[in-house]
């Protein structure tokens, strides 16, 4: 039986797995107790995963917002949060020029895909 402190600090650490296996990521472990950039990594992305229980608007902190672009930039990472919500919904955010280029890659991989398949 986990002890009550422990067990309040389930929620996050599920999360963090939760997020890790659906986008085939690595956990960055104690990421909170050391200089690591998000609690998990895909790629050249940084998730930094926080999580809610109280129904209601999450408010993501300039503090932690401007820390994590920090950390990521300093690296070459781009940084993404992920959030959970109480309704378990996870919600992901991340800057817009960040994911305008994500989708010029995607679109870049489809054509090419796409060109190969018309050479076949």
């Amino acid at each position: 039986m986990l002890s009550p402190r422990r067990r309040s600090r389930r929620p996050g650490a599920a999360l963090e797995r939760h997020v890790a296996s659906a986008l085939g990521g690595q956990l960055t472990r104690n990421s909170g107790a050391q200089d690591l950039d998000g609690d998990v990594r895909v790629e050249d992305i940084a998730i930094e995963c926080k999580y809610t229980v109280h129904p209601g608007n999450y408010i993501l902190k300039n503090v932690v917002y401007e820390e994590h672009n920090r950390d990521c930039a300093r690296r070459g990472l781009t940084p993404v949060w992920a959030l959970q919500r109480a309704d378990q919904t996870v919600v992901c955010i991340m800057r817009l020029q960040d994911f305008a280029d994500m989708l010029s890659t995607i679109k870049s991989m489809a054509d090419t895909i796409r060109r190969y398949e018309s050479e076949e």
